[in-house]
């Protein structure tokens, strides 16, 4: 599945990038293929998209740079590339960014967000935040091109399946360590989960 995924831009990436007499977001904007393997279980799952999302070079900061000003022949690779039709935003946990600022978000009604004769690039623009302790996800679409019908059983299957992703992140026997969390050392799944064990087994005797 190909999804364009938007952040701030905002992230530390280098250590001698400072940001902080600047305001606003800088934006990233990023394609990411996202494969779903044979997997037993959702644990697998989680930890197999887990593995893709990290291994995105400098958390897409490069794209931009590279499909609009890197020399032609590398531009055509990327123009060439599929379109995703899906583009996803987490906007992160407000209720941490204005824990301490005498700011809140108003809860009037802001009006439209985008022009009316606008055209969209996606077929669904996904945007996510966390506000007083909730997660709420917005969907945007052309009611051109679906019902809200069909709109509102597609979310409600997405809130089917993030419920069953919580409660399996809940269960006791749920976590684990992935390749990623252990940069450095260079190893693969399957020997972490093999050197885990052998560490549990060990700890057990004594």
């Amino acid at each position: 599945m190909w999804l364009d995924v938007e952040g701030h831009g905002r992230e530390p990436i280098f250590d001698d990038l400072d940001v902080t007499r600047t305001i606003g977001w800088f934006t990233t904007l990023f394609p990411v293929r996202l494969d779903l393997p044979n997997t037993s279980g959702l644990g697998e799952a989680i930890k197999a998209i887990k593995e893709q999302l990290r291994n995105v070079p400098q958390k897409g900061l490069g794209y931009g740079v590279l499909r609009y000003l890197a020399e032609p022949a590398h531009r055509e690779v990327l123009t060439a590339a599929p379109q995703p039709q899906v583009r996803f935003n987490y906007l992160g946990q407000f209720d941490q960014v204005l824990h301490d600022v005498p700011f809140r978000l108003a809860r009037e009604d802001r009006g439209p967000e985008h022009n009316e004769s606008e055209r969209s690039r996606y077929l669904f623009d996904i945007n996510g935040s966390v506000v007083d302790g909730q997660l709420s996800v917005g969907w945007t679409f052309s009611e051109q091109q679906y019902r809200r019908e069909t709109v509102e059983r597609l979310a409600h299957g997405f809130t089917a399946a993030l419920r069953g992703l919580i409660e399996h992140c809940l269960a006791p026997e749920a976590g684990g360590y992935t390749p990623s969390d252990f940069a450095d050392v260079g190893l693969s799944q399957s020997d972490l989960e093999q050197l885990l064990v052998d560490y549990e087994a060990a700890f057990t005797e004594h």
